[in-house]
């Protein structure tokens, strides 16, 4: 029945990160497709507008398209099942003039958040042809697009924030580079003795110090400040 796979975009072309993903969609929509004699199946990826599509003939991508549709405005809460297009009462009006297969289950797939990330689902050329066997089995096969597609999802919110940690520790060791750097001179104030530092901020010897060094500034008293301080114990 199913003579040749034809992708709504490249299948295997993606980078290395999605490739796995690619091959687990291919061989879900064939497996259900396949289990449930269904002539056409899809699984679409809304994020990026991704599809991939398990189609009988190549004209077969535009009526799946009219179910694709369909299934994101009608099976939000449960699975669309559409036993007769021409007689389902929610698709009366919108039907008329469109291509679509005569019969279709689709499942709209959520993230654990409730965000909705795509759908999936197989259509049928004759009406009555979907039982119940097969809406558990295409809701099966549903729920694994789906943990795929939740695994991606969390997958690249850790690359992205792996990649955020690292632009930060990057700009984080030039600041420090930069703040440790050798100096040829060090602007000490005259008056006070503070030192201006590269931010042009006054700070204290002890400060400037440990601002560009890994040493620990401690306190004491030479001998010509410890005689001016505590004469009565100098002599």
């Amino acid at each position: 029945m199913h003579e040749h796979l034809v992708p709504w975009s490249p299948l295997h072309r993606t980078a290395t990160f999605e490739s796995d993903l690619d091959c687990a969609f291919e061989d879900l929509i064939a497996l259900a497709a396949h289990a449930a004699h269904a002539r056409d199946a899809w699984i679409h990826r809304i994020e990026d507008d991704r599809r991939w599509s398990l189609l009988a003939t190549e004209e077969a991508a535009e009526s799946l398209r009219a179910a694709l549709r369909w299934t994101l405005q009608y099976g939000a809460r449960e699975p669309l099942v559409v036993v007769d297009v021409e007689r389902d009462a929610r698709l009366v009006g919108g039907a008329s003039g469109v291509r679509a297969p005569r019969a279709f289950v689709g499942f709209v797939l959520c993230a654990h958040d409730g965000v909705t990330m795509g759908s999936c689902g197989v259509s049928f050329d004759a009406p009555n042809a979907i039982d119940v066997q097969c809406v558990h089995l295409v809701q099966r096969v549903a729920r694994q697009v789906e943990l795929c597609l939740r695994m991606r999802r969390e997958l690249c919110a850790a690359r992205d924030a792996l990649d955020t940690l690292g632009s930060l520790h990057e700009r984080s060791s030039e600041h420090s580079a930069r703040e440790r750097a050798p100096l040829d001179s060090i602007p000490i104030c005259a008056g006070c003795k503070a030192v201006r530092g590269d931010d042009a901020q006054w700070r204290t010897v002890e400060d400037f110090i440990a601002s560009r060094t890994p040493l620990r500034c401690t306190q004491g008293l030479c001998p010509q400040c410890a005689r001016k301080m505590y004469p009565e114990f100098s002599r």
